[in-house]
């Protein structure tokens, strides 16, 4: 499906320009300082290792890029993950016991928790996946569908979920539709994503493959309005919109390897993921 080909260099000046960019009204003057003279470095050097080391970075559909991230989607540190699943967690335990949707449930990581409490159907595209899920939470059914068409009736669950999936969509439409129609009159429904912010920031679903080397699945950036406009369509009423913002003491990988404090400085604080509490009407 494409990609491009990303040097060290790129990524370290991007995330320096917005740790500065961010910092100048409320950064300290040697907080300030440090970043541009990060910046001075990296530039009078970007052509030499190890700023002129660059990968290729393919982008993936959905499919096959799944098919790869099953195999580490467990085990690697992810901070989407960290900031969502809490919130998640908190909304769901108040639901009562009855039947619950977890779409795109990938791993399993919601449906594990639900199974607590309810009786769970986890629904994803991805059969390498799915293969974990049924590993992960044996008392559930899984079922391989797309999310735009499952194949099952109308007003099956008194909890839907659906986790870091809508992103992916280019149209929130079907997607949203199909999961109110799921849902029972007054259930509660769990959208999460990342965070417009995020998106618009850092862009797309980059995981590190087994090989070592990163891969992409796209990403839809997407302002606040569009989903509330899809969600009203398909007669979902918000509840609250939660925004979990990105903690200094998540930041590592690659920036801060070479530019330590970067990743805290351009990213702490921001939103970084959207969690929609809704209720079907």
């Amino acid at each position: 499906m494409g990609g491009r080909k990303i040097a060290l260099r790129e990524l370290l000046l991007g995330f320096e320009g917005l740790a500065i960019l961010r910092g100048l009204v409320d950064a300290s003057d040697d907080q300030i300082a440090t970043r541009i003279e990060d910046v001075r470095r990296i530039a009078s050097a970007m052509d030499d290792p190890p700023y002129s080391l660059d990968m290729d970075v393919p982008e993936l559909d959905f499919r096959a890029g799944y098919a790869k991230w099953s195999q580490n989607y467990d085990t690697i540190d992810n901070a989407l993950l960290v900031a969502e699943q809490p919130v998640v967690e908190a909304i769901t335990s108040a639901v009562p016991p009855g039947r619950a949707l977890d779409a795109a449930c990938g791993t399993g990581r919601h449906a594990a928790h639900l199974a607590h409490t309810h009786e769970v159907t986890g629904v994803d595209g991805s059969p390498e996946m799915l293969a974990v899920a049924r590993e992960k939470v044996p008392g559930a059914e899984f079922i391989e569908a797309d999310l735009c068409g499952i194949p099952l009736p109308d007003a099956s669950f008194d909890v839907v979920v659906c986790a870091l999936a809508l992103c992916h969509f280019a149209d929130l439409g079907p997607p949203v539709n199909e999961l109110a129609r799921l849902a029972k009159q007054g259930a509660t429904v769990v959208f999460t994503d990342p965070h417009p912010i995020s998106t618009f920031v850092i862009s797309q679903a980059f995981f590190p493959t087994e090989d070592g080397s990163l891969a992409f699945v796209r990403n839809h950036s997407r302002f606040i309005g569009e989903y509330l406009d899809a969600f009203d369509t398909a007669g979902l009423r918000v509840r609250r919109c939660h925004e979990p913002v990105f903690q200094m003491d998540w930041a590592g990988g690659l920036a801060e390897r070479f530019a330590p404090g970067v990743s805290a400085m351009a990213l702490g604080g921001l939103p970084f993921a959207v969690v929609w509490e809704l209720e079907r009407t």
